[in-house]
């Protein structure tokens, strides 16, 4: 299940799934330091990973929603 991260808080993760639901995992189980706004995905191992491209992907996709707002 892929999660979008909310923030980072201290220790823990804040992520909300596809669906809005809301998910706190510990900072431990990342194998990379999230950011705001990264798509991350669980392994088989039980940790999470950045998916660099989809998060990338997204980011570009907002930002181009952004400005079309202001094209109008």
């Amino acid at each position: 299940m892929k999660l979008t991260v909310d923030r980072v808080e201290e220790n823990i993760v804040v992520c909300q799934t596809q669906e809005g639901e809301i998910i706190d995992i510990e900072i431990t189980r990342f194998i990379t330091l999230p950011k705001d706004g990264d798509i991350v995905e669980e392994t088989e191992e039980g940790m999470y990973k950045v998916l660099v491209e989809e998060t990338k992907k997204e980011k570009e996709e907002i930002s181009e929603r952004f400005l079309n707002l202001f094209k109008k």
